[in-house]
């Protein structure tokens, strides 16, 4: 395969990360443009060598470099896959900040210097500035109490 084939397909998988989050068509994208710059500075093309080459890079970057740029890219989240980030929540005081109106159990509260939506458990409903304890997080709504 030509290198310039190489490298637009690089390229391509690099843009493709945009559609498809997960930090890893980054890699394959990163693993192909090498591939197609070697191969232009005379890296042999025989016996399909660009192809096992392009799958050890592909293996390496993953298993070396995506979490540490899964972490760069996205953060630190809190998500159900890092269930050690729910406890640094759960217990925590927040600010009620608006809604939790006549029946209502919805509204924002801050947490950490950020706004959350939340809702109130145990049918109590808070008032605007008054502290109340995280209990629980189901997807980017915090449930809370007063404590």
């Amino acid at each position: 395969m030509p290198p310039e084939i190489w490298i637009i397909l690089g390229f391509a998988l690099i843009l493709l990360e945009f559609v498809v989050p997960g930090v890893l068509l980054v890699f394959l994208g990163a693993s192909a443009i090498i591939v197609g710059v070697a191969i232009f500075l005379g890296y042999p093309e025989a016996h399909g060598i660009p192809f096992f080459t392009f799958a050890i890079l592909s293996v390496a970057m993953i298993a070396l470099l995506r979490k540490r740029i899964k972490t760069w890219f996205l953060g630190n989240t809190v998500s159900e896959e890092n269930p050690e980030d729910l406890d640094d929540i759960v217990g925590r005081e927040a600010l009620v900040t608006s809604g939790f109106g006549e029946g209502s159990d919805s509204g924002n509260v801050e947490f950490k210097g950020a706004n959350w939506q939340a809702k109130a458990m145990g049918g109590s409903s808070p008032k605007i500035g008054d502290r109340v304890k995280i209990i629980g997080q189901e997807g980017i709504t915090l449930k809370i109490s007063k404590p």
